[in-house]
């Protein structure tokens, strides 16, 4: 997370009652929910070493591991897979200006994983959403209409360029989240960043 939680939470008056967190990897945020006294969780994580590291990683009691990818529809897709950035920058879509920009993660296989929207899993004990799933955002949150009316705040990575194929840029999230407001971004130099977003009835 470019933005750090615990500050967010001190600046924002975040009441956080629980994380959903889309692209979760090998769980490397869940210390910092657990510091934020964050007790209740959702992760979903759709390929298969990265969700065994996972799996190993969150206790059972109030968390939850699912292996599958979110978006706004039911199946199955490839996934492009790469392992010289542990995995991070596996992503549903084509690497795109990714390749120009880190020539050195190549992406060299592909998994079929499932697909579900976040709707299909009824989680109504969260209020906390987090997304970093490399461009596939928009689809997610488009899965995830009924589970947003219980959602207060979104932290979320964010594009302003074409990273991945056909990725969704900030602006296409801030037209669709019309109920929130982008509040604070930082950029990285290469077209990317995160974002947090609360709903607008909070502010």
């Amino acid at each position: 997370m470019l933005l750090k939680l615990d500050l967010l939470i001190q600046k924002f008056g975040l009441k956080i009652t629980g994380v959903i967190q889309a692209g979760a990897h090998w769980g490397e945020e869940f210390e910092t929910f657990k510091k934020c006294g964050i007790t209740r969780g959702h992760f979903f994580e759709p390929c298969s070493d990265a969700f065994g590291i996972l799996g190993k990683k969150i206790p059972i009691g109030g968390y939850y591991c699912y292996m599958c990818a979110l978006g706004d529809h039911s199946g199955e897709e490839r996934i492009n897979i790469e392992s010289s950035n542990q995995g991070q920058s596996n992503s549903l879509l084509k690497p795109v200006k990714h390749l120009e920009y880190y020539p050195n993660i190549v992406f060299d296989s592909c998994e079929t994983v499932s697909v579900r929207p976040l709707d299909y899993f009824r989680i109504i004990d969260c209020n906390f959403l987090v997304m970093d799933t490399q461009g596939t955002e928009l689809s997610i949150l488009k899965g995830a209409e009924e589970t947003l009316k219980h959602i207060d705040y979104i932290y979320t990575e964010v594009n302003r360029e074409e990273l991945y194929e056909n990725c969704a840029m900030a602006e296409d999230l801030d037209n669709y989240l019309t109920e929130f407001k982008r509040v604070q971004t930082v950029w990285k130099r290469k077209g990317f960043g995160d974002a947090l977003y609360i709903k607008k009835i909070l502010l």
